[in-house]
């Protein structure tokens, strides 16, 4: 079991083992009714779905921690090329009031020209909403007509 989980979540995978085995057991119990053919081929069917669900999940964790560390290795690349540019780069989220409409804008990331260019260090920044940052900017809603 020790080369099938390795490299996940040991947590997430002790509990996926223990989950299926108790299921083994379950099965197992259902099928002790003797040894008759019946019973057999129960105790047969049994084990094969609950081998196959196991292969099922483990493959399914597998999946999702390739595709969370490609997530991550590609959100790093991003994030690099951002803070090696030597243009400003900023990350916005919108705002939106309880209608929908958009009425401000939450930075997200900030690079070092950006920083530069508001005249503001990141950590004033980041979180924080653009029109609370500089209010001046603001005459009533950022999008009035």
């Amino acid at each position: 079991m020790e080369l099938v989980i390795q490299g996940y979540k040991r947590s997430r995978a002790v509990r996926l083992a223990a989950g299926l085995t108790a299921l083994f057991i379950l099965g197992e119990r259902i099928a002790a009714g003797g040894h008759t053919p019946g019973a057999e081929t129960a105790r047969a069917f049994i084990w094969a779905t609950m081998f196959l669900a196991t292969v099922l999940l483990v493959w399914r964790e597998r999946n999702q921690a390739v595709a969370l560390r490609r997530s991550s290795e590609a959100n790093a690349h991003v994030m690099a090329a951002a803070e090696t540019s030597p243009n400003s780069f900023v990350i916005l989220e919108a705002v939106r009031n309880s209608a929908g409409d958009v009425v401000d804008f939450r930075y997200r990331y900030v690079n070092s020209h950006a920083e530069e260019l508001l005249k503001t260090p990141r950590n004033r920044l980041l979180g924080h909403e653009m029109c609370v940052q500089f209010p001046a900017n603001r005459t009533g809603g950022l999008f009035d007509k």
